[in-house]
């Protein structure tokens, strides 16, 4: 039997299961609160298709860095290319390569934008929850959210006084501690929240020559938070973030060698460092109305080395030493205005958006022929203006609208090819959606919004190349959705179907090992389906299943090597499923297991090179009292090989991550 239809039988069944238990007494599901919308809602009333982990998901799925989301989110995909600090999210069959520096899903981390796919891959502690909005955002978030957004809010400090400290050990070395404190500095007024992490662990790719790894990793993080409550209408939220890496190599190769040949006659290395700080204010002007000012800077220093020819053969004619230095800066400032009018069946919002970024970096090529030293600075700036309307028509039919404009000029200069040239993009991102509730707890809807991926330069284009610069990406989206309650609030399914048309598509092309360039020349479409189900089956046992289905397709793509028209976009999986048990008893003992799979993707435009279909396993049982937990765990249980091969037009291979099997445990005081 085919792997999709077996998952179809698996998800089935346990929805019969659940209905057949529902005899016995059980608790409800949970309110989810989700702020997607910019305001606080349930995410029951929101029509979006979203999914969304609270600090206890996070915790009991293990979800511990942002790579890890894609297992449980359908129609998202996180890749990794060997590293800690790059990773590329492919959502509903859309994807941008890292070095494009402009990504299809936005992550805003306590509202700081990562919107560029760098040193983007940041632990995940402290985390109260975290939404992925999927379908075009472009209405409320603007450039970089064409197919979806990823809010990440970190715990809040309140007049709970609160602490603890966390130990994991693992297999290749393992370790992690982490140490949280929070509380009332001035009890109502002014509160405090700290939190430290170091994480390291072995690599398991060894030199073939000296037999040490060459893929460690070690990282570190630290995080402060200050929130005052100066009246009862003004209230100010402080958070600053500091995280460093400190890794050896990626875990990468050439596809002609096997990891079990490689070695090195440098110093690989990938070390960065990454400040987040933000800034939010909140007035409430009436009873109905309020203004919240966003204030954000996000600063990263990178520092790599990597040794691209894989050998330590210093005569070597194929020789190709790397290292790349990298200063990014990014500052932003959103102001939204907020009220509710007409005996709240009107909800408006009105926003203005600033953001600058500069990014200046450098790479040395040492190879056969010579040493080259390359100097490249890239700088942005962008403004948008954006609105947001819902408006309850009746009891059961509420109409949302919203339109926002975006204006941004990119500058780009190559000192050794001479280049010095701007370039400016506007556009106009409009939402119509429309909600109906059959009753209380059943809730359908409807959905067409427009989305947009920024363009930018191509600085690995090899020199004199036509293409130095690439011009934005839009679609349309076309959605329709459900989202139903049923036996008393028990079982959530949420689903949707989309269609998108997508405009001026943008293509990369790896002409070489060093060389690519990215140009509009593709029409496309993307059609597919997500569902998610919860199910709280008794008081101690819960079910979760999630599946998506993407198709992405060439409807025009025709360049100087061929017609690719009916192809797949590359970085799209075909599916992605998530069947996940869970059980916690009242006395303590729990237990929990995650099946995670991905359909076959295809990694270049002609579909020669791809990824095969995986399934991974993840388990974790324990025990938990009121101040201590302890659990033993394990990821990809059992040591799938799930390798890239073919990354970068056939010329790579990425590893996948190994078995980790190791123990938590957690203090609370």
């Amino acid at each position: 039997m085919k792997e999709h239809k077996k998952i179809a039988l698996s998800i089935a069944t346990s929805l019969l299961l659940a209905n057949s238990l529902f005899a016995q007494d059980s608790t409800t599901l949970d309110t989810v609160t989700v702020t997607a919308q910019k305001s606080e809602e349930n995410i029951q009333d929101v029509p979006i298709s979203i999914t969304v982990f609270n600090e206890f998901d996070i915790a009991d799925k293990k979800i511990d860095k942002i790579a890890d989301l894609g297992a449980y989110t359908p129609n998202l995909m996180m890749f990794s290319y060997g590293g800690d600090k790059q990773l590329t999210p492919s959502l509903r069959g859309i994807f941008s390569d890292v070095e494009a520096r402009t990504i299809p899903v936005g992550i805003y981390i306590d509202d700081v934008p990562v919107l560029d796919g760098w040193a983007m891959n940041e632990l995940l502690d402290d985390i109260q929850s975290i939404e992925v909005l999927k379908g075009p955002q472009g209405t409320l978030y603007g450039k970089n959210t064409e197919t979806g957004v990823i809010n990440i809010y970190t715990k809040q400090p309140s007049n709970e006084f609160k602490s603890s400290i966390g130990i994991e050990l693992g297999n290749d070395n393992r370790r992690k501690l982490s140490l949280k404190a929070s509380g009332p500095i001035i009890k109502d007024e002014l509160f405090a929240g700290i939190s430290f992490v170091h994480n390291e662990k072995d690599g398991f790719i060894k030199d073939a020559t000296t037999g040490k790894t060459l893929d460690d990793r070690e990282r570190n993080f630290v995080k402060l938070t200050l929130k005052a409550i100066i009246n009862d209408n003004l209230e100010a939220t402080l958070i600053n973030s500091y995280l460093k890496n400190n890794n050896a190599g990626q875990r990468i190769s050439y596809v002609s060698q096997t990891q079990d040949s490689l070695s090195s006659d440098i110093d690989n290395y990938d070390k960065s460092k990454t400040t987040n700080s933000s800034l939010k204010i909140k007035f409430n002007t009436s009873d109905n109305s309020s203004i919240e000012s966003i204030t954000t800077r996000r600063y990263v220093q990178d520092d790599t080395s990597n040794d691209w020819d894989f050998t330590n053969d210093v005569n070597n004619p194929w020789k190709f030493h790397l290292n790349n230095g990298e200063t990014i800066e990014s500052l932003s400032q959103e102001i939204r205005y907020k009220q509710t009018l007409f005996d709240n069946k009107l909800n408006v919002l009105f926003g203005l958006f600033l953001d600058k970024k500069e990014d200046k970096f450098y790479y040395t090529q040492d190879t056969a022929g010579g040493i080259t030293n390359i100097k490249i600075d890239l700088n942005d700036k962008s403004l948008g203006l954006f609105s947001h309307f819902a408006y309850k028509i009746n009891e059961k039919t509420t109409f949302i609208t919203g339109l926002r404009y975006d204006k941004e000029t990119k500058k780009y200069k190559h000192e050794n090819q001479g280049i010095d040239t701007s370039n400016d993009y506007s556009e106009l991102s409009p939402k119509i959606s429309l909600e109906y509730k059959l009753d209380e707890n059943k809730m359908i809807y409807s959905t067409i919004s427009k989305g947009y991926r920024a363009g930018g330069f191509n600085y690995l284009a090899p020199k004199g190349h036509e293409d130095i610069s690439f011009d934005k990406e839009s679609l349309w989206s076309y959605e329709l959705g459900s989202k139903l309650s049923l036996y008393e609030n028990k079982i959530h399914i949420n689903s949707s179907i989309y269609y998108m048309d997508i405009a001026n598509m943008q293509v990369t092309n790896a002409t070489s090992p060093t060389e690519e360039y990215v140009t509009n020349v593709a029409k496309a479409h993307s059609i597919g389906f997500e569902i998610e189900t919860n199910i709280k089956v008794t008081d101690t046992l819960t079910s979760s299943l999630s599946f998506g289905y993407n198709e992405t397709k060439f409807d025009e793509f025709i360049d100087i090597n061929g017609d690719y028209k009916g192809n797949t976009n590359p970085f799209a999986p075909k599916y992605n499923f998530n069947i996940g048990t869970q059980y916690r008893s009242p006395l303590g003992y729990y237990a929990r297991v995650d099946v995670n799979g991905y359909g076959k993707m295809y990694f270049d435009k002609e579909n020669k090179y791809e990824k095969k279909a995986y399934t991974l396993v993840n388990t974790k049982i324990g025990y938990e009292t009121n101040n201590f937990d302890i659990y033993m765990y394990a990821k990809n249980l059992f040591d799938k090989n799930h390798d890239s091969i073919g990354y970068y037009n056939g010329s790579y291979t990425i590893y996948s991550e190994q078995r980790e099997i190791g123990v938590q445990f957690a203090y609370r005081f």
